[in-house]
């Protein structure tokens, strides 16, 4: 039920987000899967069939993310975004899953790269100082509300996740104005630079691939 509330938020909605690092909606469905099948929680029967579902509801989520004809503007941090690439685990990572592997890492990126360079309705930003915002994640959804909450969340719902819905539509007008008018303006790398900044890490994880690969073969050969 959470999944599906969030997901009908963002369906066919413009979106002005706040966060440190990669969402959910951004990542493939079945990388989701097999994060989920390759972390702690018990693989009975029950899990597997709230799995199956939960794989279409992202699956779709993923679908929308790209593909729906709504501007969705994100800031992120390079700090945060950096650490995913490095580490395989964002900011708000669910605590059932394990860390992306290097190869997901350089799946997610390059999704987000290709769509950064060809979805005229996706625009991604990255902030000139990290420091400007602290770490929380505020997504304004166009004519529903504005939801708040803390970025270092595992989304564990029984221990003590919260989070606040602001529908007041002044605070919604100033929430927008002030994104698009002074956090574009000011405060973020032009759009152009996004681009540059994602090379650059898919780069660095394939040099971490490498390595691994390396050592791997070292290992088995002796």
């Amino acid at each position: 039920k959470y999944s599906e509330d969030y997901a009908a938020l963002e369906r066919n909605r413009a979106i002005w987000k706040i966060k440190p690092d990669i969402g959910v909606d951004q990542i493939p469905g079945h990388i989701l899967k097999d994060a989920m099948l390759g972390g702690d929680m018990p693989h009975d029967d029950q899990f597997l069939n709230v799995l199956s579902v939960l794989e279409d509801i992202y699956r779709k989520r993923y679908k929308n993310t790209y593909a729906k004809r709504k501007h969705a503007f994100t800031i992120y941090k390079r700090g945060a975004m950096r650490r995913f690439a490095l580490t395989g685990k964002t900011s708000d990572h669910f605590w059932g899953m394990r860390p992306y592997t290097l190869t997901e890492r350089i799946v997610i990126l390059g999704d987000l790269l290709k769509q950064q360079n060809e979805n005229p309705y996706l625009h991604t930003y990255f902030l000139k100082d990290d420091a400007t915002l602290r770490d929380v994640e505020i997504a304004y959804y166009e004519d529903v509300g504005m939801l708040i909450l803390e970025s270092d969340t595992d989304y564990n719902l029984e221990q003590g996740h919260s989070e606040i819905m602001v529908t007041h539509q002044e605070m919604l007008n100033l929430y927008r104005e002030f994104f698009m008018n002074v956090l574009l303006q000011d405060y973020v790398y032009p759009e152009a630079e996004t681009c540059k900044f994602l090379r650059a890490l898919i780069e660095e994880v394939r040099r971490l691939d490498r390595e691994q690969r390396r050592q791997e073969l070292a290992r088995l050969t002796g």
